[in-house]
């Protein structure tokens, strides 16, 4: 999440079009011109949209240009694989990432081709929609990660110290692979958004798709039973998985690093609505750690 104080600088540098000279510059980057991005959203990066697709960007105090660069050419080697991800765009320059000096600082820039389709929410899943997004995360936890990769931030949690790191429980993750970042058409989906992407367990990616069916407690609610079983039935026409007893501990650490992650972010009094809500999302985060302690 970035700090309020940054989102609430670039929020105000956006005009009544949407558009922002912060993003202008960006923009320059692929040899768009000013005013073709359009504001999107502000949360992990700001983000707009453009006549190529997404411009996703983040000043160098949140996201090295190194990392920015090597998300994009993680993204860039799963889509050649075969595997249906909202590709990287290269810039002017030819590469898929680029440092871009503005007036709020050197801000490190991806672009990523518009998933076709549209998100769905949990009251739209249905169980072979359920089966084919268990499939898909099964899909990208079969592969071996295309380049070098990190471990994922809950890696180093003590309290997960003592689980086994083998490759048939421990390899690449989205990190983030809830339906919101997915885009449905004709049934098939296309994944995007690779921010927090890295070698983990299998198990909390997994853990963390789920929350909207489970609460985030890692155990489905009645009214999404069927959607959760569909998910791992179609995960395991993929893959083995037998590690569900783990997802209300995976659930627990994920919801406490969601706590400090979204505190961290809690830097200034604006914008208020989003501060609000944050503080909320933060109450209910260690309500959730703290179940079974």
């Amino acid at each position: 999440m970035l700090p309020l104080s940054e989102i609430d600088a670039l929020q105000r540098t956006v005009d009544e079009q949407w558009c922002s000279p912060v993003a202008d510059a960006v923009a320059a980057a692929w040899a768009l011109p000013p005013g073709a991005a359009r504001w999107w959203r502000s949360s992990a990066s700001h983000v707009f949209a453009t006549s190529l697709g997404y411009l996703r960007f983040a000043p160098e105090s949140c996201r090295s240009a190194a990392d920015t660069r090597r998300v994009a050419g993680l993204v860039a080697a799963i889509a050649a694989l075969g595997l249906p991800v909202a590709a990287p765009v290269a810039c002017a320059s030819g590469e898929l990432a680029a440092a871009v000096p503005t007036r709020l600082g050197v801000m490190n820039a991806a672009l990523l081709r518009r998933a076709p389709g549209a998100p769905i929410d949990s009251e739209e899943l249905t169980p072979v929609l359920a089966g084919r997004w268990g499939a898909t995360l099964a899909r990208l936890h079969a592969t071996p990660p295309p380049v070098p990769l990190a471990g994922a931030e809950l890696v180093s949690d003590p309290a997960l110290a003592h689980l086994p790191r083998d490759t048939g429980q421990f390899g690449l993750t989205h990190g983030d692979f809830e339906l919101d970042n997915i885009a449905w058409e004709g049934g098939e989906p296309t994944i995007y958004d690779f921010d927090d992407a890295g070698l983990s367990w299998f198990a909390a990616d997994i853990a963390f798709a789920l929350r909207d069916l489970t609460g985030g407690t890692g155990r489905p609610t009645p009214e999404h039973h069927a959607s959760y079983e569909a998910f791992l039935a179609g995960y395991r026409e993929v893959r083995a998985f037998d590690d569900e007893t783990l997802l209300p501990l995976f659930s627990r650490r994920l919801a406490a690093l969601a706590a400090r992650r979204a505190a961290a972010a809690l830097d200034s009094p604006e914008p208020a609505s989003l501060r609000m809500r944050l503080e909320g999302f933060i109450a209910r985060q260690l309500e959730i750690a703290e179940q079974g302690v």
